[in-house]
């Protein structure tokens, strides 16, 4: 049952990791190739709403999880 519940929370915050994985990405190509300096902010900024979004993405997701199963748990030991 634990194996399951981890496998639901990694796919379940999979696509937020691999989006802020890409921000990152060219936040830092960006930063290197010396482009505007008002651009690069700009992804910063957004990199940091994404990695927000990815927190409370995962944190949701988690407790949700939890719950579902803690019910499951609870009705199968009865």
């Amino acid at each position: 049952m634990y194996t399951f519940i981890t496998t639901a929370a990694v796919l379940a915050i999979l696509p937020v990791v691999g989006i802020a994985t890409v921000l990152t990405v060219v936040a830092e190509m960006l930063a290197t190739a010396a482009s505007a300096g008002s651009l690069t902010m700009g992804l910063m900024v957004v990199q940091s709403v994404g990695t927000l979004l990815y927190t409370a993405t995962g944190a949701t997701c988690s407790v949700w999880l939890y719950r579902k199963f803690a019910a499951i748990l609870r009705t199968e030991s009865t």
